[in-house]
């Protein structure tokens, strides 16, 4: 029996995942030709697993393409917001000031003007900033973080709480990094203010050891987190977070029931690699 007791240990093994095990063929009758099957199965088997791993590190490597083209039209197109229409506008303000006196004997409703041209003056920034703030590029994650927290929970008026807990001589995290949980941390608190319907949120960014973590937490009406990842279009967003944590190596949860808030987990070790 001890061909037989062989072939069942590779099968366990196979079973276990490693695609590379084979059985030894002891004799040419029946269990001979078992093993003999058994093996070109396990070797198709590794031929498929070879073909899906490449497919999907060649996907792997297309979403970090797109990803980081996304990264650096949004630099483009904020700065010729901030640099270009808003200079424009700016030019255009001064330019009413200089006239205004005139303008105002002439007709009073051109006072307005100046308040529009500031309103459209800061409308422009706040795309800019939405778009990439340049907080995040100066001055890292933290202040990015607080400032985008501090001006989401105003203009929804959601109380959302911000805490950051790195070590004093830490250094900066990598860009990619920065910039992945940076836009976990905007799509997380878009979705609080847009469907959760909650009363209060938070944002807590630690650093510890050769890892990263950030948690964003709401007590609003929650969700079926697990029918949330199956395919369906409203989970576009959470597939994309998880996409783009994956990218650098980490790893998103999401805990969430129907009525008991949700709590959006990421956690990304931090290496030389990154």
């Amino acid at each position: 029996v001890y061909p037989i007791l062989s072939l069942v240990q590779v099968t366990k093994a196979i079973g276990d995942g490693n695609f590379a095990s084979r059985a030894k063929v002891y004799s040419q009758d029946e269990i001979g030709k078992l093993a003999r099957m058994f093996n070109l199965m396990a070797e198709k088997l590794q031929a498929y697993q070879t073909e899906v791993e490449e497919k999907e590190a060649f996907r792997a490597s297309l979403i970090d393409q797109i990803v980081q083209a996304q990264e650096e039209e949004r630099i483009s197109v904020a700065r010729e917001l901030h640099d270009q229409l808003g200079q424009s506008l700016y030019k255009v303000l001064l330019r009413y000031q200089s006239v205004q006196r005139d303008c105002a004997q002439r007709n009073r409703r051109c006072t307005d003007l100046e308040e529009d041209l500031r309103g459209l003056i800061d409308e422009v920034r706040r795309l800019a900033w939405g778009i990439r703030p340049s907080l995040l590029d100066d001055f890292g994650l933290d202040s990015a973080l607080q400032q985008y927290v501090k001006e989401i929970s105003s203009r929804a008026g959601v109380p959302i709480d911000y805490k950051c807990g790195f070590p004093a001589n830490a250094s900066r995290l990598p860009d990619r990094v920065e910039v992945i949980l940076y836009r976990v941390a905007q799509e997380a608190l878009t979705n609080v203010i847009r469907h959760a319907n909650a009363n209060r949120a938070s944002v807590v960014l630690l650093r510890h050891n050769s890892e990263v973590t950030l948690l964003v937490e709401d007590d609003g009406r929650g969700f079926d987190a697990r029918a949330a990842f199956q395919g369906d279009i409203a989970s576009l967003g959470l597939m994309g977070m998880r996409e783009r944590v994956a990218l650098v190596g980490g790893n998103l949860t999401i805990d969430s029931q129907p009525g008991k808030g949700a709590a959006v987990r990421v956690r990304i070790p931090i290496n030389g690699d990154i």
